[in-house]
């Protein structure tokens, strides 16, 4: 435990320069259909993001991003979600993510779109308005696992046998 926050502290004073948070749980939200989020602080501006890895890539909502991106570019990626027809994107840049203790700077590309379609249907107008969305790509490349038992996003090193990582010998 003590190594471990002296490498915390030490990541923290070097401004993060290649340093992995690890170990972080973070406590998820949960709306009224059982749908994942997490406060999440892109650029030191703060949003509510639905965790869905079912979602390919990680999305911004056009208004949010309007005020934590310091430029967007239109791009030729090409999102729909159910329901939705093709849904046309921009391309941002990310310099620095937070969620819970968890923080790593970027630079971190990042898809824009509208989410008015989703934040705006008659069933989710009782519910928490997303922010954004962390898709699959999200989790991949900050090695983030969902544990649904203790209801937290984790990040660091999966346990042996999860999802893929390696089981000892």
């Amino acid at each position: 435990m003590r190594l471990q926050l002296l490498l915390l502290t030490l990541c923290s004073l070097l401004g993060g320069l290649g340093c992995v948070s690890t170990n972080y749980q973070i406590p998820m939200g949960r709306d009224d259909f059982g749908l994942n989020f997490v406060t999440v602080f892109v650029n030191g501006h703060r949003g509510v993001f639905l965790v869905d890895t079912g979602a390919s890539h990680t999305v911004l909502d056009h208004r949010f991003a309007k005020r934590c991106l310091s430029q967007m570019t239109a791009s030729n990626l090409r999102l729909a979600w159910l329901g939705a027809e093709d849904t046309d994107t921009k391309e941002g840049v990310i310099q620095e993510i937070q969620i819970g203790g968890y923080r790593e700077r970027g630079p971190f590309k990042v898809n824009v779109l509208n989410l008015d379609a989703i934040n705006n249907a008659p069933a989710r107008l009782r519910t928490i308005r997303m922010d954004g969305i962390l898709g699959a790509d999200f989790f991949l490349q900050h090695r983030a696992l969902i544990d649904y038992r203790d209801g937290s996003l984790r990040f660091g090193e999966a346990p042996p046998g999860w999802m893929g990582a390696p089981l000892p010998r």
